[in-house]
Parts: structure tokens; sequence; C-alpha cells
């Protein structure tokens, strides 16, 4: 008896081959095409998903991912486009912050690329300046000019963002705690959980995640100096590369050494991260340390501060001390010494008064003699 034929496999699924917010295309009748934009969110918290009708599939398809006239391309659809080809190439936190710099657009999401004009951004600046502190509109600003500067020439002829202005910063050196603080805080630190952190963020000014990044094998005791290769990231607490990507070696203060020897000490064989805790061994999460530092500083008697405080306070005495400008910012990882120069400018004025006060007092027996002299020609 014949077998009796397979039935045939059944038909793969259609896949849905546009991208997103491509929109898609549906033939209402015969000549007629209906093109759906993806769902947007309006100013008044509702959300909307634009619609027209069309003679050809052409046209349609061609308004539904609204890539073709900057008049039907919106302001969230490109920035969501822009940021999906920026992803791959930045940093995790990096990605995270422009995610929100996104969203922060979100009133003006629906304007079209052709509406767009300086005078809609200042507004839109102006009502974010009510909202945030101006160093983080300030960094909106300059990513939102970025993306929108990649629409140029293909949707925009210019950039809109180029004219908006910002009020002029008012000066807030960076906070950072005096020698005497510092040494309250190493004193009320020792046998703490943390103490080690403390230590290296003083002593090298390295951020926090390149120091819950290190390892034993970055650090050299021999020629006391550290290796910084790696950051760990706030959110997801993998290890990836620094800020800017590049390696830096920094020396170590030969104090530091015996902290160090002594931590490895406590520490289990097969550890390899330098900055855990003494008690539980385990590499502290960046809150951990927030709440940890906050309540040494009340123990010490000591102002707590906010931000890179250990970072600054390194910068603030090493170029108090002396260090020059180029070793502190190399020692930081900024990408110019213009911008730790413009940092901690308010450092670098006391600098120059001390050595201008310095010529002068070398200068002051001279200048005395040289006034004795006048003196005696005028009579």
């Amino acid at each position: 008896m014949p077998r009796k034929p397979k039935p045939p496999p059944p038909p793969e699924p259609k896949r849905h081959e546009r991208g997103w917010h491509d929109g898609s295309v549906v033939e209402v009748r015969p000549g007629r095409f209906r093109a759906f934009r993806a769902r947007v969110k309006n100013a008044d918290g509702t959300s909307s998903r634009p619609s027209k009708t069309f003679s050809s599939r052409e046209a349609a398809e061609q308004w539904a991912r609204g890539d073709v006239q900057p008049d039907v391309l919106l302001l969230g659809h490109w920035l969501d486009r822009w940021l999906a080809l920026r992803s791959p190439t930045i940093r995790p936190q990096t990605r995270r912050n422009y995610r929100q710099f996104v969203r922060d657009c979100a009133e003006i999401a629906t304007v079209p690329l052709a509406d767009l004009t300086t005078e809609v951004m200042q507004a839109h600046t102006n009502l974010l300046l009510g909202r945030w502190a101006r160093s983080r509109v300030n960094a909106w600003r300059s990513i939102i000019s970025s993306a929108l500067l990649a629409a140029v020439p293909r949707y925009l002829d210019h950039n809109p963002m180029r004219g908006v202005r910002l009020p002029k910063p008012a000066e807030q050196p960076p906070k950072a705690w005096r020698a005497a603080e510092v040494a309250r805080l190493l004193a009320k630190a020792q046998g703490r959980a943390h103490e080690v952190w403390l230590w290296v963020s003083l002593g090298t000014g390295i951020r926090q995640g390149e120091a819950l990044a290190l390892t034993w094998a970055d650090v050299d005791l021999v020629n006391l100096t550290v290796t910084v290769s790696r950051a760990r990231d706030r959110e997801t607490r993998l290890i990836g590369p620094t800020k800017s990507g590049r390696v830096r070696v920094i020396d170590l203060p030969a104090e530091l050494v015996p902290v160090l020897v002594a931590h490895r000490a406590r520490q289990k064989p097969k550890e390899q991260r330098v900055c855990t805790s003494s008690y539980s061994g385990r590499v502290p999460a960046p809150t951990t340390l927030q709440t940890w530092i906050r309540q040494l500083c009340a123990d010490a008697g000591v102002s707590s501060l906010p931000g890179h405080a250990t970072r600054h306070t390194y910068a603030t005495l090493a170029l108090e001390a002396g260090v020059p400008l180029k070793e502190v910012s190399e020692a930081l990882g900024h990408s110019s010494v213009a911008i730790t120069a413009q940092v901690y400018a308010h450092v670098l004025h006391e600098r120059r008064r001390r050595a201008a006060n310095a010529i002068g007092a070398i200068l002051a027996p001279k200048t005395a003699t040289l006034h004795e002299i006048g003196t005696r020609q005028d009579a």
C-alpha cells in the first residue's frame, strides 16, 4: 500500500520588515492607500496615531516612513532614529543620559522638523530651565544640538539649536575637603568597611566607577603606580572602558601601600577586585558608598559634600601643592588640560597670586634700593 505523501509544512509567518517608527500602509479600496505612522505622545499627555490617504502605495509608504520631506518627519521620530544609531557606539551610562534628554523633548516631539526654529528651541530651553539646573540643561542642549546637526542638510538647512542661549553661569567652584578634614576622615575611616575605597579615591583622584573596577593586577606596589583601564557601570554593574576610552597610569602615594597590603591580607586569595568591603568582601554599590561617606562625615564632624567630592579634593590639594596642571589633568583623565583649568580656575588664581607675592618678596629689597637712589638723585 503506497504511503500517503507528507503534508506540506505550514507557511512561515510573515515578518514585519519595517523598522521602528516606519509606520504601516493598508489598501482601503482599489487605488486608495491609507498610511499610518507610529503612535506619538501629545503635549497634553494623550497619544494619537497620525494617518493619511494616498492614491499610490509608494507615496503612502514614503509618508509612513516620514523620511522624505521635513514637514512630515517629526522631531520625536528623528531623535529616536538618531539615538538608535548612536546607541551601539556609546557607554551604557551615556546611553541612559541621552535617552533621558530625548524624553525631555516630549512637549515638542510632535513638531515637524520643517517647523523647528531657534525661537521654538529657545522657548523649550527656557521651559527646561524652570525644571532643572543650568548644568543639566546645558548638557541637554549640547546633545540635542548634535542630533539636529545630523539632520543637516538632508532634512534641515541649518541647526536651529545654534542660536539657543543660556543664562551666564554663576561662579560655583567645586567643593572639596581641606587637608585637615581629609586627615580626620581617614582617621575615622580606619577599620570601617570601605576604608580602602576612600584611600584609593583620595590618593589617586580616579572616578568611582574606575575605583570599583580596579584589580590587583592593575596595582604595582613596587613602582607605586596604578593602571586605570576599565570602569564599572553604575546601573548594570558591568565592567567596560573608561569614560574617555583611554588607559592612564597614576602614581600612588607611598602612604597608601600599607593600607593596600593590609586589605589584601584580609581578602580571600581568589579575590581580584581592590575596593571590596572589609566585612562582606563584595564590591559595594554606588548608593552604599554614598550612605557610608555621609555617615563617616557626620562622625568625623566634616561637611558632607555632594558629587565627586574625593575627586575634587585630590585635584584641589594637588594643585595647591604645586603639582603642574597637565599632570593633574592626566591623572583625572580629562580629555584636555583646558577642562581642568576651567573647573579649577579658582585654585589656579590662588597659585598665581602666591607666585606674584613670592616674586614681590624677592624684588622688595631691590625696589627699596632703587627708590633710595631715585630719592637722592631728586634731591
